[in-house]
Formats: structure tokens, C-alpha cells, sequence
């Protein structure tokens, strides 16, 4: 082995942590984005606009051999729902300021039109999403940092 390659792998080496750190986070986010499309897109706000669920990494910080990144799911509130559901609650007619909201119009007995009143949704029971992302995440990051280490050391 020349020194030159020697040196290189010394280089490879030192940076580990780093790069081993961004593979594990790019893993993360791929398992979010399987776990997401089995779930589908979820709809937000008023206009019932469909968003699909990802995950992003933020703050990848390393010192001298070691590295840690937070990778947390977008829109945060869509993921809580789709993990640990929503409690029973009453969708308005009119919000707080008196502005008018999208009614959302029920049908009555003998009535030859809707009529708009506020709805009570029953809520929704999570699938655990974010559970499962953590889970799958467990079990492969290990194996992508082995990777990694292999490919510095060539074996």
C-alpha cells in the first residue's frame, strides 16, 4: 500500500462519521417516504388540499469522531394525525372572527336542499406511520453505516 493511498484512507476514515451519518439520513428519509405512500396523501387546511408526507434532515452536526443529525417528518402535524390519530371534534360553520368557512352541508329528512350546521367528526385512529418509519429505520441504518465503513476500508 502506498502512502498516498494510505493517506487517502486515513482521510476516508476521519470523515466517517460524517458521511456515514448523511447515508443513515438519506436512509430515513427513503423508509418515510415508502411508509407515507402506503398511506397516501392527506388533506389540509379549508380548500381540502392533498399534501403527501415526507421527511426532511436538519442539523447534521459532528465533532472529532462522531456526528448526529435530527430527521423529522413534514408537515409535523399531518404525521402526529396519521400516528396517533385525532380526538373527536366539531368542524364550525363560521370561524371565531365572524369570516365565513367552507359549510360543510348535511342532508335533513324532508328537507328538498342541504343546510349548512357544524359538523362533529368522530375523530380518526393513527396507523402508527411514524412508528413504523423508526422501526424500519432500527433495522437498516446499522446496516448502512457497515456499508459505509466497508467502502472506506475496501473489503
Amino acid at each position: 500500500m502506498s502512502t498516498a493511498s494510505l493517506e487517502r484512507t486515513l482521510t476516508d476514515l476521519a470523515r466517517l462519521p460524517q458521511t456515514g451519518t448523511r447515508a443513515a439520513a438519506k436512509e430515513v428519509e427513503r423508509i418515510a417516504r415508502e411508509v407515507s405512500s402506503t398511506i397516501g396523501p392527506v388533506s389540509l387546511g379549508r380548500k381540502g388540499r392533498r399534501t403527501r408526507l415526507r421527511a426532511i434532515t436538519r442539523h447534521i452536526a459532528g465533532t472529532t469522531g462522531s456526528a448526529s443529525l435530527i430527521v423529522f417528518g413534514v408537515p409535523t402535524g399531518p404525521w402526529v394525525w396519521v400516528t396517533s390519530g385525532t380526538g373527536a371534534h366539531t368542524i364550525p360553520k363560521t370561524r371565531t372572527r365572524g369570516k365565513q368557512r367552507t359549510t360543510r352541508y348535511l342532508k335533513g329528512d324532508k328537507y328538498s336542499h342541504p343546510y349548512g350546521k357544524p359538523v362533529t367528526h368522530p375523530g380518526a385512529s393513527g396507523k402508527g406511520a411514524w412508528r413504523r418509519v423508526q422501526q424500519r429505520a432500527a433495522q437498516r441504518v446499522p446496516e448502512v453505516i457497515r456499508d459505509e465503513v466497508r467502502k472506506v476500508i475496501g473489503g
